[in-house]
């Protein structure tokens, strides 16, 4: 519960929004520290979505085009770190609790049901 009131504190405070699927963007917002993977990919859309499907993965900033390097770079975290307004960068927290740390998102779901079916396809 606090990861979600923290996120939704975060989103008012940081000009974020939720989208309709609970992928929290803040807008112009960087966090910095914390990062165990850095990778190219297009969107921040796309960096919330490869959070959401990493377990360990508890935020993530993305740099725009040309912040970085030519392409967007996504940053995932280990932690939440503190946040700075940056117009060069997205960023999001994951929400929920324990089990439930992840955001609802009809592509984690996705995910989610892959996994069980690749499981039970194994046993």
């Amino acid at each position: 519960m606090r990861r979600f009131v923290f996120a939704m504190i975060a989103c008012l405070f940081a000009g974020g929004t939720a989208l309709a699927d609970e992928l929290y963007i803040e807008y112009e917002v960087q966090r910095w520290g914390a990062d165990y993977a850095t990778f190219e990919v297009s969107t921040a859309e796309g960096c919330g979505a490869e959070c959401a499907r990493d377990p360990d993965c508890l935020a993530w900033s993305w740099s725009r085009p040309y912040a970085e390097g030519p392409n967007g770079v996504c940053h995932l975290k280990s932690e939440v770190p503190f946040w700075s307004h940056n117009p060069c960068c997205e960023s999001g927290v994951m929400v929920g609790t324990g089990e439930d740390a992840r955001p609802r998102s009809a592509l984690a779901a996705r995910a989610g049901e892959r996994q069980s079916a690749d499981a039970a396809a194994a046993d």
